[in-house]
């Protein structure tokens, strides 16, 4: 939860005037917002209605933007894109709605579990992220790794104990009795990442997730 609230802090920070939040689920971004942002939360009408039960400001497809041109001065996708089956035509979507020098921010997985599926499609690399944007109208000013790799090993031995457990006692199977211990091991797993964090050499190959800050250029 540190981390969440720590990353949404660092994103909200990034935005003033107005903000478009695609795939706005449960619009936990929102109490982070300055008090002079417009905020307007857009997401798909039955993920919206069926997955968080709650009503967005805009009911719309992130592929095709019920949007006018130019007219956000920030766009923010958390957690989003790797859903969309067509993510090329997202990013043209996101051209045309942002003002020129408008600003987009997008934040993906990259070593995690198969979610919301079969809605799950993709994951990037900084260089994929390079070429999705390539020819787009936005300039990638920043591409951020975050997680070192003592956190990504960490998480993702604790989501395989904790999903073999489950689907283990769900199909009857003999080794849900040799992972009773599983719910010690967690926290355990846990205390172990943090604080061998801070020790281990600033290396990002293999992060949780990417980070991406691009532009819209301005054509003069």
């Amino acid at each position: 939860m540190r981390y969440a609230h720590k990353n949404y802090l660092n994103i909200a920070s990034e935005f003033d005037k107005d903000v478009l939040d695609i795939g706005s689920a449960s619009q936990s971004i929102k109490k982070y917002l300055g008090s002079g942002v417009r905020y307007i939360g857009l997401d798909y009408y039955s993920t919206a209605k069926h997955w968080y039960d709650y009503v967005p400001d805009v009911y719309g497809d992130a592929q095709v933007l019920p949007i006018n041109n130019e007219s956000v001065s920030n766009v923010l996708m958390l957690d989003v894109l790797e859903h969309l089956p067509y993510p090329d035509k997202c990013i043209r979507e996101i051209t045309r709605v942002l003002k020129p020098g408008g600003k987009l921010i997008i934040q993906t997985p990259f070593l995690y579990p198969l979610h919301d599926q079969p809605l799950d499609f993709n994951r990037w690399t900084e260089y994929g992220y390079e070429k999705l944007f390539e020819g787009s109208g936005l300039e990638i000013k920043i591409i951020s790794k975050l997680g070192k790799p003592i956190e990504t090993a960490g998480l993702i031995v604790n989501l395989a104990l904790c999903k073999i457990l489950l689907d283990s006692i769900k199909q009857k199977k003999i080794i849900a009795v040799l992972l009773i211990f599983v719910p010690l091991i967690v926290p355990i797993v846990n205390i172990l990442s943090w604080l061998l964090e801070p020790l281990c050499p600033d290396d990002s190959f293999m992060p949780l997730n990417y980070s991406v800050v691009a532009i819209k250029n301005i054509v003069e």
